[in-house]
């Protein structure tokens, strides 16, 4: 009977220990599970905290090219349907040569007609010959029209040496230059 009794109680205390390190066993496996779930939160708030700040980088990235659209935008309003002046000056440099070459020149757009700009040239010429070809070949560039030579002298008045010119003419997007 002896040895009933201390199997009887070595039963009861097995399921008494074994009912114990599941509790602890439980309680155990609960927080590590709370614990991994605050790690995850963190690491979670860290990587949103990462996008934010991705988010934030490229809103600024799109920030700066919608104002450099804006400046784009209002250097073209400015410039408005005026002809373009690269466009004039192509035309004005074709008939130029080694005896003719250019000192100042200026271009003024016209409001009533936008297609046409209004250009006054002041250069020097070897020769009246190299200064007559000029004006033929500036005569024959497409949409160059209204040449007047407005002078052409010989430079400090003397005898010798380049002749001082200044001529003016129109300028029109009508006809595209010959490439």
């Amino acid at each position: 009977m002896g040895f009933e009794l201390l199997k009887r109680q070595l039963k009861a205390w097995g399921k008494i220990l074994v009912l114990v390190l599941m509790a602890l066993g439980m309680t155990g496996m609960g927080e590590h599970r709370w614990l991994m779930d605050q790690r995850r939160a963190a690491s979670h708030g860290l990587s949103m905290e990462t996008r934010l700040k991705t988010v934030i980088q490229e809103i600024h990235g799109i920030q700066e090219t919608l104002e450099t659209i804006r400046i784009r935008n209002k250097t073209l309003e400015i410039l408005g349907n005026r002809f373009h002046f690269y466009g004039v000056v192509q035309r004005i440099s074709q008939p130029f040569d080694h005896l003719t070459w250019l000192g100042h020149l200026r271009i003024q757009g016209n409001k009533t007609a936008p297609n046409r700009s209004q250009v006054e040239l002041e250069g020097f010429s070897m020769t009246h010959a190299s200064l007559g070809n000029f004006i033929n070949r500036l005569s024959a560039v497409p949409g160059v029209r209204e040449i007047v030579l407005a002078h052409a002298n010989q430079n400090h008045g003397t005898e010798s040496g380049p002749l001082a010119f200044k001529l003016s003419c129109t300028v029109s997007a009508e006809s595209e230059p010959s490439k």
